[in-house]
């Protein structure tokens, strides 16, 4: 059988969300054994849901998307229109649904923003998903990197979710296990079993040397998590500081992730232009806000990679490369 699939402009990651629409019938899930060890899937259990280890975060979702696009389903995926460049808003993304919407996938703390969902963004996630019966992906893989006066709650624990959520995890961020490869899908039993079937015949499992160091990462001491989140709070002080004084510069403070994302008052000058700009003249690497969707227009993504200390030293790039910006635009 044929399978068409069509996508739009992708979704504003820059909100931390996305709309997946396609025409899917629901199927039954079990336990998948060949790529789970014991250890592993005791410890998902411990937070009260079912669970799959499998192969690298990244390869979760497209596997939930090739999942729901079943033989002869059209794939929609649109970009939420009217939203908050960082907030999401209940009356948007209501908008955003149409008739073939079958899952909201959510990403929090958001990257680029670092944003982290308050209760009322959670209400509008879990009054859509309760009012169209959707599925609820949420991608918490910064889940551990969240700043002080910041709490990240999992969508999975709220009771109205729990039975609709599969939460998408791994060991890339928190435990800097990036070439590991290693991540996990946990969720209600009863929607596991479609998701290994794609897994099974695209990666099938993690070796279990790799899934033994994940069980390592988890059980073993903590203090590097919480040095490292430590050091991202410096350096987020630090960037405010020094990026924040340069004229038109609008930064605010992340919540969570290692991420800024400030907006930039050159007018005329696109977000990728502005981030070629930001390389070629003031020597410092940034990420174009349009790679996370049109949102990001007039935004920079910075990672927080670069000591306390650099920050000044970032900051003259950054105004160094406006002047030039302006200059080329006059």
């Amino acid at each position: 059988m044929k399978r068409v699939t069509r996508r739009r402009p992708v979704i504003d990651k820059s909100v931390g969300l996305c709309l997946l629409e396609v025409a899917v019938k629901p199927a039954p899930f079990v336990y998948h054994r060949p790529a789970s060890l014991p250890d592993a899937l005791a410890l998902l259990e411990r937070y009260g849901a079912e669970g799959r280890v499998l192969a690298g975060g990244q390869s979760l979702v497209p596997a939930l998307n090739m999942r729901l696009a079943t033989p002869g389903a059209l794939i929609d995926i649109n970009r939420i229109p009217g939203l908050d460049e960082i907030r999401l808003g209940a009356e948007g993304l209501r908008r955003a649904a149409t008739a073939r919407t079958r899952a909201i996938i959510v990403n929090h703390p958001v990257n680029p923003t670092g944003h982290v969902l308050d209760d009322g963004e959670m209400d509008a996630v879990a009054g859509l998903a309760a009012e169209r019966d959707l599925l609820v992906i949420s991608d918490e893989i910064y889940e551990r990197i969240a700043y002080p006066g910041t709490t990240h709650r999992s969508l999975a624990a709220r009771p109205d979710l729990a039975g609709r959520t599969l939460t998408v995890n791994g060991f890339s961020k928190a435990y800097a296990m990036t070439g590991w490869r290693l991540g996990y899908v946990a969720g209600p039993a009863n929607l596991m079993h479609p998701l290994r079937k794609v897994q099974d015949h695209s990666i099938y499992c993690v070796a279990p040397f790799i899934q033994e160091a994940g069980v390592a990462a988890l059980t073993g001491p903590q203090d590097c998590v919480k040095a490292m989140c430590a050091e991202y709070l410096r350096r987020r002080e630090a960037f405010l500081r020094a990026v924040g004084d340069v004229p038109g510069v609008q930064v605010s403070a992340p919540q969570g992730a290692f991420y800024t994302f400030p907006r930039f008052d050159v007018p005329g000058v696109p977000a990728r232009r502005l981030a070629e700009v930001l390389l070629e003249v003031g020597g410092v690497a940034a990420t174009a806000g349009t790679a996370f969707g049109a949102c990001g227009e007039e935004h920079l993504r910075f990672t927080l990679r670069v000591p306390p200390e650099t920050m000044p030293a970032v900051a003259a790039g950054v105004a160094k490369a406006l002047a030039a910006a302006r200059a080329r635009e006059a």
